[in-house]
């Protein structure tokens, strides 16, 4: 509910979030579950994106059952073996098989996950825990090499794949030279990755910012705009997760237990059209693209991302021209912090529209819990 709630703020319709497969559960199963939690609490329309994480289970017949039934987008990871959430190359390549062959697409979450285990093991035993060392345990190689080769087996194996947030030059330039050959790859980044840098892991608050990939540094922000500029990058998500200060704070302040993932819905619009539109760097159209026009085509929704007739009257007016200051309590999504406190914003929604009903108006939530609808793939 709270997620969808700051979507409402944010001038957000649609909602695109995972399901979490428990040990020696069906995907088709760990789906259902998932949808009828959704269906209760969404105040926004919303689909669901599938991890497949237990290859014990007949997740070739489910991902044949879950595209016929409209649902055709798959998530794997190549990292967090302990647990229990990385794919093997070789479950990697014949879950890419069966889903190219059915007409779905595969995303996944590119970080060498041996090697960041090795480098964060190495700093704990070291007794390096503080929040810096997050990212010194996956450094820029850790995600470039995951990218490269989950490519090279989506062009093997014919698959389309979406390299879920893109966060360093040298991972991005893997997509760049995978899109010139002509590998059907789109990549996504996400706000955090262009407007904050690792130096925020070193402050007081450095546990508030830990997410996974971790903060990069200041040429990995500007690479990233130059590819949202040429094309490279498809679209920009928030990779949500919000969590309240008391719950950062159950880890310690060490990396290695503090709970990871930054809030971003909400801020998302604001922040791309403040630093992107605002600025001159990329034009409205283009930010339409990323944010709306973009996921909606790569993931089958026929009628999300355009306004026409027969679409869903999905739209939402901003304020131009009003500049507000980002406070640590400005989000309504159930967290006490704002990664973004002290920024200066513009464009901040004031009336969202899902389906042609008011969910926020004159700045205000008036959306009903529970009046979202899950939207299939076409």
């Amino acid at each position: 509910y709270f997620g969808s709630r700051a979507a409402a703020y944010g001038g957000v319709t649609t909602v695109m979030d995972f399901t979490e497969q428990i040990p020696g559960e069906s995907i088709l199963d760990s789906f259902e579950r998932k949808k009828e939690w959704g269906l209760r609490d969404a105040v926004v329309d919303f689909l669901l994106h599938i991890n497949v994480t237990d290859f014990t289970t007949d997740y070739r017949g489910d991902i044949r059952r879950l595209i016929d039934m409209g649902v055709r987008s798959f998530k794997f990871f190549t990292a967090y073996r302990k647990r229990g959430l990385m794919a093997r190359d070789d479950y990697l390549y014949d879950a890419m098989s069966v889903i190219r062959d059915t007409g779905g697409i595969a995303m996944v979450h590119c970080e060498n996950g041996d090697i960041a285990d090795y480098l964060a093991e190495k700093f704990i035993d070291e007794g390096k825990t503080t929040p810096i060392y997050h990212a010194r345990s996956r450094p820029d190689f850790v995600e470039a090499e995951a990218i490269s080769r989950v490519l090279y087996i989506a062009e093997a194996t014919g698959c389309p794949v979406y390299i879920v947030h893109v966060s360093t030059k040298k991972g991005l330039e893997e997509v760049r030279r995978a899109k010139s050959r002509g590998v059907r790859v789109y990549a996504e980044t996400c706000p955090h990755y262009l407007f904050l840098t690792e130096d925020k892991l070193e402050g007081e608050e450095g546990f508030q910012y830990i997410a996974t990939p971790p903060l990069r540094k200041r040429e990995d922000n500007l690479a990233l705009w130059e590819g949202i500029k040429d094309g490279t990058i498809d679209t920009v998500a928030t990779d949500h997760a919000a969590y309240s200060t008391e719950q950062k704070l159950l880890g310690g302040k060490e990396f290695h237990r503090t709970p990871s993932g930054l809030p971003g819905t909400e801020t998302l619009l604001p922040l791309l059209y403040t630093c992107g539109v605002s600025a001159g760097e990329i034009s409205l159209s283009r930010l339409a693209e990323l944010i709306s026009g973009n996921p909606a085509r790569i993931f089958g929704l026929r009628d999300k991302g355009r306004i026409e007739e027969g679409a869903h009257a999905d739209l939402m007016a901003v304020d131009p021209h009003k500049e507000v200051l980002l406070e640590r309590d400005s989000l309504h999504g159930g967290t006490d912090f704002c990664p973004y406190h002290g920024f200066k914003v513009k464009g901040l929604p004031v009336f969202t529209l899902r389906r042609g009903e008011l969910i926020l108006e004159k700045g205000q939530f008036v959306g009903v819990r529970g009046k979202g609808s899950y939207i299939y793939q076409s």
